[in-house]
Parts: structure tokens; sequence; C-alpha cells
């Protein structure tokens, strides 16, 4: 047989399957008076599945393993069918009838229907609507493409299966049939067919691979949610698209076949004719199905993307009743143009490796954000036309003034990190030279985001009423490490990585860790701060935190500041919420009161002017429908942000991430109640060493006391305590943080100067997948 090779190896295939006929009952949609109506018999069959390329090789047949929607999908069943009856030239003679029926068979299916007497008359039949309310609108008289330009709404994927029907949307119809008064009228056989393609894909991993590529994920993207009953005749359709929100495979397997059921979308073939390049000429509407990995060769996480078609070159177009059949083949650890970085606003790399990715690829919608709202090659002032180191800790990158280390090529940006690690941004420009977006660049030589490194979290059961302290439940694994850290190690500076403004995506440098036990507000200034370069490598200094022009600065929010838009274009400019930018810097002491003080404050201390609790993917904590004791509510993200700062397959945690750090999960003080290993060392570790999965006993994970910066800009408490940030709001526009240091632990920490919006906070990323 011959084989289609389908970016590494692949084929396209078909299956079908049919059941058994049983009751079938009928109600009449009335209100239109259409004179008598006369039984007629016809016979109902679903089409088999238009087979796109060579056979299905039977030794690869198997069921759909999907458990995210636990789909066992009835593909040829004929649960239930609207009939109706138009003339020659299409007009409709009789109001549409409704017929729901037991039967799951999809072979022969007899049935009686009600029709008006008339000759030379068009039939159509709408399958598994599931719906007895769908065509009552429409009126006798109205014309034919009333009918096929009406479209259905599928927002799921289970919605898309016909929920507990678990069938599809089908549409069949015949023409040239005539129905006489007080005859016996049988119209044959109507053939029907699904207004759904039906993809199946299946990965195989070389032996000389599957020790050093673990896969996480498989994902199918640019999936409509709309369905028409007429079908498609030209592309692009559609022409705008929202996708339909199908469920990820996590932890696939080599041996499972993963597939889905999709609507039309034809979105044309291109004059490509090189098989590798596929990827580089498919439109941006065009249906793909991802394998994202984790190479334990360079640290790095990347994405296999592969465009089913009628073939591996051109072609984009999903049609209806078609199977199209992908298998990858992974053979070598080698990338090229159809293997990318996996799209985040961070990318992790190893010491002197490469990195390819694609600055317009992102699908997290978390939150409700659209990244094609910001970054879109089809607008002027959204399409990147340079880009450029912004600032990068020594030799993170290199020298990059020749654009060698970091460019852009054919829409896509390469970087090649230095011999070092460390912390970088890098920043998109538009033809104005005007920042577009940013990506962190972080080079770590330990790959703090494979999956191998995370460290698994048990936290406590909760509900609104209390806490169940003596009840762990499995949460979300922890990185080893904060974002952006260097090291992992006790009492180096180097563990305690970048800051982050609640509901920003973009890193500002680290704090130094200078003299342990330090509770000054110091300015964020070079003396402070590590020390960062431009692209050119030449050296970035910050004179204070109020700044006089230079790259890194604070200013005070307002209506024009406090803006996605203009944190976009700023991503190094600290939005302050105190009356003056950097009021705290040098104030000769510890004292922390004008820190909570709410009349040093303006919009209540945020930086983003008049709130979004929804920036980082969470819902407002007054929409949550668990809350415990305004501390604690089920309203962090359960899908990323595009301004999640978390790596690919990493994403920030929820607010109840922290209740196991303590005897109930709560607030305390003192040796009994505080869950951790390093008593009487703290300060010397400068972290607490927290156990993860059980009370005074199990793994532990190191977390830095790295302080923050508070709501005007400056450094504060490095090196006597931490906070961390979660996705989640808190009540009064506040944002949860956990906040510890020597013998003290809160999980919940909401005084007014630690958790306002504007301070800036580091992060300890969990893995999106609950419990891997």
């Amino acid at each position: 047989m011959k084989q289609i090779r389908f970016i590494l190896y692949g084929l396209f295939v078909a299956f079908f399957c049919a059941c058994t006929e049983n009751r079938i009952e009928s109600s009449l949609v009335t209100g239109d008076q259409e004179g008598e109506l006369e039984e007629v018999s016809l016979t109902l069959k679903s089409l088999p599945i238009k087979v796109i390329g060579e056979e299905y090789e039977s030794e690869m047949q198997g069921k759909d393993t999907r458990q995210d929607d636990n789909s066992d999908v009835k593909e040829s069943a004929i649960d239930n069918i609207w009939v109706f009856q138009y003339t020659s030239e299409g007009i409709l003679l009789a109001s549409p009838h409704y017929y729901s029926t037991t039967s799951s068979s999809g072979r022969g299916v007899p049935m009686e229907v009600m029709l008006r007497p008339a000759v030379n008359c068009q039939i159509y039949i709408v399958a598994n609507t599931n719906n007895l309310l769908w065509a009552k609108d429409m009126k006798i008289g109205s014309s034919l493409s009333n009918l096929t330009s009406s479209t259905f709404t599928r927002s799921t994927e289970n919605d898309m299966y016909g929920g507990t029907y678990k069938n599809l949307l089908m549409v069949g119809h015949a023409s040239g049939k005539t129905v006489i008064a007080g005859k016996s009228n049988d119209l044959g056989q109507i053939s029907l067919s699904r207004m759904v393609a039906k993809i199946s894909f299946q990965f195989v991993m070389d032996t000389s691979v599957e020790d050093k590529l673990r896969i996480t994920k498989v994902t199918i993207n640019n999936v409509p949610s709309v369905l028409r009953v007429g079908e498609v005749t030209a592309s692009p359709y559609p022409t705008t698209l929202t996708p339909c929100s199908m469920s990820d495979v996590n932890s696939p397997s080599t041996s499972m076949i993963y597939t889905w059921y999709v609507p039309e979308n034809w979105q044309g073939t291109t004059g490509n004719n090189d098989e590798k390049k596929k990827n580089d000429w498919a439109p941006a509407n065009a249906i793909y199905i991802r394998l994202h990995v984790d190479s334990d060769v360079d640290g790095s996480s990347y994405v296999y993307t592969i465009y089913p078609g009628e073939n591996t070159v051109n072609d984009f177009n999903i049609k209806r009743n078609c199977f199209y059949w992908a298998t990858l083949r992974v053979v070598s650890f080698a990338t090229d143009n159809r293997v990318m970085a996996a799209p985040a606003n961070c990318f992790v790399v190893t010491p002197k490796s490469s990195i390819v990715f694609d600055p317009y690829d992102r699908t997290e919608n978390g939150g409700g954000w659209k990244y094609s709202d910001y970054v879109n090659k089809s607008v002027v002032s959204k399409k990147i036309a340079s880009v450029r180191v912004l600032w990068q800790t020594a030799f993170a990158i290199g020298n990059n003034a020749s654009g060698n280390l970091v460019y852009l090529k054919n829409d896509k940006i390469y970087v090649t990190a230095g011999p070092l690690n460390g912390n970088a941004v890098i920043a998109g420009y538009n033809s104005s030279d005007v920042i577009v977006w940013s990506w962190h660049i972080w080079v770590n030589s330990s790959a703090p985001v494979q999956v191998s490194n995370a460290v698994l979290y048990n936290t406590y059961e909760w509900n609104s009423n209390a806490i169940i302290s003596n009840k762990r439940v499995r949460g979300r694994s922890f990185m080893s490490c904060n974002l952006g850290a260097i090291s992992a190690g006790k009492g180096d500076g180097g563990a305690i990585g970048t800051y982050y403004q609640w509901g920003r995506k973009d890193p500002f440098p680290p704090n130094k860790l200078l003299t342990k036990g330090d509770a000054h507000y110091q300015a964020y200034s070079s003396t402070y701060v590590v020390a960062v370069y431009d692209n050119d490598t030449r050296s970035i200094e910050m004179s204070s935190s109020i700044g006089t022009g230079e790259v890194f600065n604070a200013v005070r929010t307002s209506s024009d500041i406090g803006t996605i838009s203009y944190s976009i274009k700023h991503p190094t400019t600290f939005i302050a919420s105190a009356k003056t930018p950097g009021m705290w810097d040098n104030n000769g002491g510890s004292n922390e009161t004008p820190t909570h003080d709410t009349a040093n404050y303006i919009n209540e201390g945020d930086w983003y002017w008049g709130h979004n609790d929804r920036l980082w993917g969470g819902i407002p904590f007054s929409e949550a429908s668990v809350n415990y004791k305004n501390i604690v509510a089920n309203n962090g993200a359960e899908k990323k942000s595009i301004f999640d700062p978390c790596p690919s397959g990493w994403m920030l945690p929820p607010s109840d991430a922290w209740m196991g750090f303590t005897v109930d999960g709560l607030n305390h003080e003192g040796d009994n109640a505080l869950n951790y290993a390093n008593y009487g060392t703290e300060v010397v570790d400068n972290a607490l060493a927290l156990y993860m999965q059980y009370f005074k006993s199990g793994p532990t994970s190191l977390f830095p006391f790295c302080g923050w910066r508070n709501g005007d800009g400056s450094c504060y408490v490095v090196g006597y305590c931490g906070g961390y940030y979660t996705s989640a709001a808190s009540y009064n526009y506040a944002s949860s943080i956990f906040h510890i240091h020597p013998n003290l632990v809160h999980p919940y920490d909401y005084g007014y100067g630690y958790s306002r919006r504007a301070c800036a906070y580091p992060i300890r990323c969990v893995r999106e997948v609950k419990g891997s």
C-alpha cells in the first residue's frame, strides 16, 4: 500500500459503524394553516464517512480513549429528525415536523412522516438537533435558503457531540418526490451526511528519543463553533473564527488513537510545493493538531504541529462527512519549521541553546482575553517588524548588535541563549518602533520546566464553612524554583527570581540579596538590583524608583497609564499606586506603617485603573461560588490568560495553593503550627524548606525570602521575608498573597500594604494539569 507522509509520517483513514431501529414518536409543530397531510413512508440511512487518502490499516484501529470529554460518539446514530417539504422552486409547503426515536441506527431506518400532497417536491431532513423547538419559527412560504443558511453554535466539545445524546448533526435531501392524497406513498431512501468531519491522530516515538522527549499534551486548535445546514462550497469558511473549546489530551500515550469531530473549515489551498514548509503557508484559521513535548536534551518545551487536509503539502480544507487520519512519527531531536518552542510569555532554555517560536501563535483564553487583539500580522500597528533585546542579565543572551542572536525571519523569532544562566526580555516592535509584545527568555541549566523536576503538592480539602485540615487532597505540582531563578540553593540570591505586578505578564529584574534580615526600604536602583544590559550589552543604569527617563522607571497610574495597552508598550515601567512614586525609598528605617495607610495610595493600590480581576485568568472574588471567610475563594484561573507569565505547561497557582503549609491552613506564627523543615537556619538559608505533601514529613521545596516591591516601586525586606502571588483576586481590590518569614507562615495575607496589586512579587508556577 502506498503511504502518504504527513509531517514525519501519516495516513488518512475512514471508520464507520451502524446500529438498529427501535421506536419512533412524532409531534407536529403547529401555527400555519396547511391543509390535510398524508402519511408517507421513507427510509433514512447515514452515509459512510468519505475516506480522504488511503485505506485504514486494520492493525491500527482502536477506540478513542480520551477521558477528558468521555466521548463515545455514536457517529452513525439517527436519534431525531426535522422534516421539511419544499416545492421544486424551494418554497416551504408545510410546517416542519419533528420526530424522535430511541433508535441509534444509521442503516436503513424506516419511518412514517407527515407531508402535504404535492408534485415534484423536495424533502430535507435535519437529524440530531436534539431540540423539538429548533425549527418551530420557520413559516410556510419561506425560502429553502432560510434552512440551508441556518447555523448551530457549539461552544464546547460536549455540545458538539449532542451532550448526553452523543450523536452528530446530519442533513440530507431528496428531489423530484410526489405525494398523492389517499395513496400509499413511499419516497424511498434518503441518505444523511454528517455536518462534521472526523479527525483521528496517533503519535509514535522512535526508541532513540523516547527516553529524552516527554509528551505532555495533545490539542486540536482552530475548531469552529458554528455548523451550517447547507454545505460549504468555497473557501475561506469561516472568514471569522470563533473557536469551540475542545478538550485537551493530557499525558497521552503512543498506544492510543485520539479522535475529534469538527465542523467544516475550508481555508483553501496554497502555492506551496514543499512538504516541510506546509506550516509556513498555513492560513490563520486552519485547523491544526499539536503534540506538546518537553525535551530533556535542552530543557525547552516544544510543539509539533500538523495541519490535516487532502494532502501534506498545500491543502487546508476540512470537509463535512470526511475522515482525516494522521500519524506523527518522532524519530529525532532535530527541529524544523514544523517544530516550534511551545507558545507562552516565557521560554526556558539551557545556556547556548536555540529556539524558534511563532510570535502570532497563542491559544490561551483565560479571563476572556484574545491575543490577536494585540498581536496580529493583518494589522500594521500590531504586526511585528523587528525584534531585539530589551534587557538582559550578564551573558543571558549576549551582544546582539548585529542581530544574530535575536532576530525576526519569515514572521518567526529566533533566539540563541548565551553561556550563563540568567534572564532577558526581548521585544517585538512594529514599523513605528512601538513595542507590540515582549517575551521573557529564562536561561537555566537545571531545566526547571521539566515535569520530572516538578514537586507534587497536596493541599487540604475546604469549602465555604471550613478548611478540613485532617484531609489532604491532591493539588498541582509546583515548579522546583521561583520563576526566573538561576539557582535553587540555600542562602543564594540567585534563587529569588524575577518580580511581577499582579496581572502583568512581564518580569522586572531580581533584587540583590545584600544583608540577611535587612528590612529597610531601598530604591530600585543599580545598588539594589542585579546588573542588567541592553541589546548591545551596554549597562542599563537605574538611578531610582522614580527614574529620569531610563529604561526602568516608576510612574503613577492614571486612566491613561493604568491600561493593558500602556503596560504592553512599556514592559519595564513600574506602574505605581502610591501617590508619589519612590516615596518610601531610603526612608531610614523599617517602619512599615506608611505602606498600610490607605491615604498614601490612589486607585485602592491597583496599577490597573478601575480594577480588573480577570487579568490572570480568574474571576472576580465576588463571583466565586465557594468563599471561606473572605480569605480564599475558588476564583483562580482554570485556564491560562494571555498575561500569565509562566512557561508553556505551567500557570499561576490558585489561591488555596498554600493551605498545607500550616497545621490548619490558616495564618500562624510559631514552630508547632508551621509546616517547614529548616527551623533555626531560616535566616542563613534565606528561605523556608516547606513540606509539600504531608505535615512535618515528606518532600520539601525551598521558598526564598525574596521580599517584594512596594506600591511606589521601592524594594523591601529582601532576605527577611517573602511574598508570592496567585492568579486569584481577593476582596476589596486586593490580591491573594502568600507571606513568609522566619517563624511565620501566612497562606493568606491581606494586610493593605502587602496585598495591593501594584506591588511586585515573585511567582512559583504550578503545572497546568492538576496532579501532574
